[in-house]
């Protein structure tokens, strides 16, 4: 939120607002509060400034007021125009900086504390002095009255009150009123080295009224003596002392880190007295003075977070020409897994080293935000402790190597609720935080607001029983937080029903299981049992079998075995009369009917996502999770659909064997873990970059944005397939991503270009329709070139390549021998026939690496040798064939054997396949040297003969 004021917060589950929904947001920026028109004041005499906390927001605003002592002085707030503008005043009873502190709604203003300089109080002098502020401006008091000086002094008034101090190289006035008209006022200043100052300047303003300006040039006491007529006036001659901070030296800045002491030396013997002030961070960093004699100080301060820290100084109220910038490296800690970290390096020869709880290093990225400060930021993808090694010099710092501890609030998993929660019986319910690292855990039940007391028993490995006892008969929420991050499925609402008026309780009236007896406890308080009916009806409106066991605590147990899906209705009824809450709904969903339907291949570093249904398993909450070959459990993100196609999606850096549970109502749905295996991103295919590119049978994926707060009725997907394919429009799945982008999820079945139409309003989106291309890069096929004898070094060799079935796209290659890359020319041939060609120059073992359309072609590279021209035997009895697709094959179904040449000598086998209507084609893919797949498909039925 960037703007102060009052939000409103809408919840929206599926299409459908949360019953509290919408919520309101009060806002505040203490930044946006502005002190501003502070003045410098004298003791015994009211200062005042102003207080604008108009773009603040609604909060509370507090001003306090101290002294050089710490004490606090009382102030006056006036309000102005109503509009949160005010006008503080106070009167201060000694000289020297004062400090306003100001918060807002208890955070601190931005510049807090404020300071407003105190000066002493006025001299017995009638002199009117205004020494120049820090930006050169004046101020003129009003003249008090006329006073009558003695018989040997001239009657006039200068002043009421003269500050002792005054800065050098810049003016300070003095006012004299008198009454003695018809003489000139005649003004002698002194400098402390005994000259007379000649840039006194004396002006007559009017009839009686005279200004002396005065420009002090060095550092030291200064007399000043006034005259009309030769004869002194009452007060005359006065003095004050001049002082210049240019003249403070501060010395360099001690070496420091967190928490660890900075020492400078300011030098002030030479200029001149007064009130020197030092503020770290604008006075938001403890600091500490200890005087060395002769006007010299230490001032000392302790870092707390590692921040550039400004030191400024000033000198009776002025600044200290130069600002002073101390840089840190410190202590830090990661706080979310997938979430980016930063920690800061300020020299480029400082080394910093990243490691993760599985022992590998982690990436990380250095920015640079300014001030010669160096942002370095890492992603933490497992839960654990990782180490952070800081070395200065090839030598660890202070503290290294650090350690942050990342964790995952999504892993912390909550179960077991009952399903049915009555007043004044204990409920509870399990907190499984064993996955989610290391991490403080708050736990709040609330009723209207209120909090309700529970208890947490540990049961090891990070899990917890909570329990609690309901007091009303309203909706509980149960909030549950991970280092203060709501966990998923947070917060649970429960309804929670009267054990005074309800004599029915238990599972089997909220939710069951098919297959599986569930129950309920009747209690009938003595009432004849004969009098009582209970009848169970199926959501196919088929009576279930009851049965009904009397306990010895007088209470009935009725039992029932559900076995379909859907709302069953439990009626009970006494003397023809319905008990209170009858009929109940009670849902049965069956986990068995979850099926995993559709399975990316899983590739590392790659989305990957498993396609559920449960649209036969009726309506329950699905859960799953996934541990990867070190044991270490992945995010996995749900996503449900209104027509049962959920979604499962993750991502994985661990190639190898990995174990999916899913649950489903809180019931397991395999028996024990699937196992899956992922493969590393460099074996397979190489990924898909291009949003608008996919492959054939891969799920295809979508993303719409900028669509205001459309709703999934709003907004109208068409997809058509390829307009030489029989696909037509094709089906697809809607996923709301956030409040204005939505995800476009189908599964293409044929090579081509796809056309996706997004409208709201009957208006197409930005960039809509858009054009998807999906390819086939495993229909890509060696027609001839390879395999049929070694390759000639210093001879031209060409391979042809047939890429027909294989989509839109380009062909690329590229060729490697035993020295590196070769040249390498492609040229397509016809409209799907390409030609490869390359000189060997070496002997020795040659790859070839096809692309087609940026996706590298499975199978490749493909493997061969050169060698120099020279007679070989060749013994074609030593070919070995063998493979199912010489026993059987089915129609329509591509069958494959392997021909085996590797000790036959140099050569290409020729295959044909003799059919009983037509002869079937056989392709020929090279395996390895001399080694070859044959592939064909046949459409009729019957014998067929190999040759």
């Amino acid at each position: 939120l960037h703007t102060a004021g009052i939000h409103k917060i809408s919840f929206v589950a599926f299409d459908t607002p949360h019953p509290q929904s919408p919520v309101i947001l009060k806002v505040f920026n203490p930044d946006k509060v502005i002190i501003s028109n502070i003045e410098a004041g004298s003791v015994d005499e009211p200062a005042q400034f102003t207080v604008d906390a108009t773009h603040a927001g609604h909060g509370d605003l507090e001003i306090a007021i101290k002294d050089p002592k710490d004490q606090t002085v009382p102030s006056k707030v006036m309000s102005q125009n109503g509009h949160a503008n005010f006008k503080v005043s106070f009167v201060p009873q000694c000289a020297g900086s004062h400090g306003i502190h100001v918060t807002f709604n208890g955070e601190k203003v931005a510049g807090s504390p404020f300071m407003c300089t105190v000066m002493e109080e006025a001299c017995d002098v009638v002199v009117l002095s205004s020494a120049s502020s820090p930006a050169g401006e004046q101020r003129q008091q009003p003249l008090p009255a006329t006073l009558t000086a003695a018989r040997s002094l001239l009657a006039a008034v200068v002043s009421s009150s003269v500050p002792k101090l005054a800065p050098v190289r810049r003016p300070t006035t003095v006012q004299v009123s008198t009454d003695t008209q018809d003489l000139k006022l005649q003004a002698t200043v002194t400098a402390p080295d005994g000259k007379v100052l000649d840039n006194c300047n004396v002006v007559n303003k009017e009839l009686g009224l005279y200004v002396l300006e005065i420009v002090p040039t060095v550092v030291g006491e200064y007399q000043v003596e006034l005259k009309t007529g030769g004869r002194q006036i009452s007060g005359s001659p006065f003095s004050f002392r001049a002082y210049d901070p240019a003249k403070i030296i501060v010395s360099p800045m001690t070496d420091g880190a967190v928490n660890k002491a900075v020492h400078f030396v300011v030098d002030a013997s030479d200029a001149g007295v007064g009130n020197l002030e030092v503020a770290v961070n604008e006075g938001n960093i403890p600091s500490m003075a200890q005087n060395l004699g002769h006007h010299r100080y230490d001032i000392s301060f302790v870092p707390a977070e590692p921040i550039v820290h400004t030191v400024s100084i000033r000198f009776n109220g002025d600044h200290v020409p130069g600002r002073y910038i101390y840089l840190l490296v410190a202590r830090f800690s990661a706080k979310f897994t997938n979430y980016p970290k930063a920690v800061y390096l300020y020299q480029d020869w400082i080394k910093l080293q990243l490691e993760n709880p599985t022992g590998n290093m982690l990436p990380i990225s250095v920015d640079n935000p300014g001030n010669g400060a160096r942002q370095v930021s890492f992603t933490p993808l497992v839960v654990g402790v990782h180490r952070i090694a800081v070395k200065y010099a090839n030598q660890h710092i202070h503290g290294s190597p650090f350690t942050a501890k990342a964790y995952d609030a999504a892993q912390v998993k909550l179960y077991g609720l009952d399903s049915c929660v009555v007043v004044g019986q204990p409920t509870n319910f399990v907190i499984d935080a064993g996955k989610a690292g290391a991490g403080n855990m708050e736990i709040v039940i609330s009723v209207d607001g209120r909090n309700l007391p529970n208890h947490v028993q540990a049961e090891g490995n990070a899990k917890f029983r909570v329990s609690f006892t309901p007091q009303e008969s309203k909706v509980h929420l149960i909030s549950v937080r991970f280092n203060d991050e709501p966990v998923s499925g947070s917060p649970i609402k429960v309804n929670v029903l009267d054990a005074s008026s309800c004599e029915l309780a238990g599972a089997g009236l909220c939710n069951a299981v098919v297959g599986k007896t569930t129950h309920f406890t009747l209690d009938l308080n003595q009432k004849n049992a004969a009098e009582c009916n209970v009848v169970i009806t199926a959501p196919d409106k088929i009576a279930v079998p009851v049965k009904c066991f009397q306990q010895k605590n007088g209470q009935f147990r009725v039992e029932y075995t559900p076995t379909i899906v859907g709302e069953y209705e439990v009626e009970v009824t006494l003397n023809d009369r319905p008990l209170k809450g009858s009929p109940f709904k009670c849902n049965v969903f069956d986990p068995k009917q979850v099926r995993l339907v559709e399975l990316d291949p899983v590739i590392t570093g790659k989305e990957t996502a498993f396609k559920v249904n449960s649209t036969d398993a009726g309506n329950a909450e699905l859960n799953a999770s996934i541990v990867d070959p070190d044991g270490q459990a992945l995010k996995v993100e749900v996503l449900r659909a209104h027509n049962g196609q959920d979604e499962l999606r993750f991502v994985t850096n661990k190639a190898g064997q990995h174990k999916l549970s899913i649950t489903y109502g809180g019931q397991e749905v395999f028996d024990k873990a699937m196992v899956f295996f992922a493969e590393q991103a460099d074996r397979v295919m190489s990924n898909v970059v291009d949003p608008n590119q996919g492959l054939i049978g891969e799920m295809a994926r979508l993303v719409i944005e900028d669509c205001g707060h459309a709703s999934k009725d709003d907004l109208k997907v068409k997809i058509t397939g390829p307009k030489n394919g029989q696909s037509g429009v094709i089906k697809h799945m809607l996923y709301k991503r956030d409040e204005d982008s939505f995800e476009i999820a189908f599964t293409p079945k044929e090579v081509g270009l796809y056309t996706v139409e997004a409208m709201v309003n009957h208006k197409s989106l930005p960039g809509f329709p858009r054009t998807y291309t999906v390819v086939d890069p495993r229909k890509v096929r060696i027609v001839d070139g390879i395999g049929r004898a070694p390759f000639k070094v210093g001879h031209r060799h060409y391979i042809k390549v047939d890429t027909c079935a294989a989509g839109p796209g380009t062909l690329k290659a590229d060729v490697r021998g035993p020295s590196g890359r070769m040249n390498v020319g492609v040229e397509l041939n016809s409209k799907n026939e390409y030609s490869i060609s390359f000189v060997p120059l070496e002997e020795g073992d040659h790859t070839v690496q096809l692309y087609w359309a940026g996706i590298r072609v499975p199978g490749c590279p493909l493997l061969t040798v050169a060698k120099r021209t020279g007679k070989t035997e060749i013994d074609s009895q030593k070919v070995k064939v063998y493979g199912e697709g010489l026993k059987h094959a089915c129609t329509k179904v591509e069958a494959e054997f392997i021909i085996d040449g590797t000790k036959a000598g140099p050569g290409f086998p020729t295959c044909k396949m003799i059919g009983q209507r037509a002869d079937v084609p056989i392709s020929l893919n090279p395996v390895e040297s001399y080694k070859w797949k044959a592939t064909y498909v046949p459409y009729v039925s019957g014998k067929e003969g190999n040759e």
